[in-house]
């Protein structure tokens, strides 16, 4: 019985961890297609090789599980159209569903997750 109850909890477990991780994404069109579904923001992570700055905003996203929106981390270059040309990385395009329309936009430089919470809070409510 104690045996069936500890196999029980252990799989409550993996899938509670599953469903909350279930906010961060490797591929941008998933990403994408979870929060056109969910219409949660999408936080876009624009990154480059060997950047300090690009590699701390990944690990301050990954120590907390994020509800509130869906988010990816994807190279600079590959998607310029989120990008602001000439700024430097690492660069937080953010896209809000307000109403029926889709709202971008990019901010340089290292956020932490409470900052782009507000962000994404003020998006929200600007119509």
């Amino acid at each position: 019985m104690k045996i069936a109850a500890l196999a029980l909890t252990f799989l409550v477990g993996i899938l509670v961890c599953s469903i909350a991780s279930a906010e961060k994404f490797d591929d941008y069109y998933k990403a994408a297609e979870a929060s056109r579904l969910s219409g949660k923001p999408l936080v876009i992570v624009l990154s480059g090789q060997f950047c300090p700055w690009c590699e701390k905003q990944k690990m301050e996203l990954n120590r907390g599980i994020h509800t509130e929106f869906n988010w990816v981390v994807v190279p600079a270059k590959l998607y310029p159209q989120y990008t602001i040309k000439g700024k430097g990385i690492p660069q937080l395009c953010i896209l809000t569903k307000v109403g029926p329309v889709w709202t971008k936009k990019t901010y340089v430089g290292y956020k932490e997750t409470k900052r782009i919470k507000e962000l994404i809070k003020w998006h929200q409510k600007k119509k």
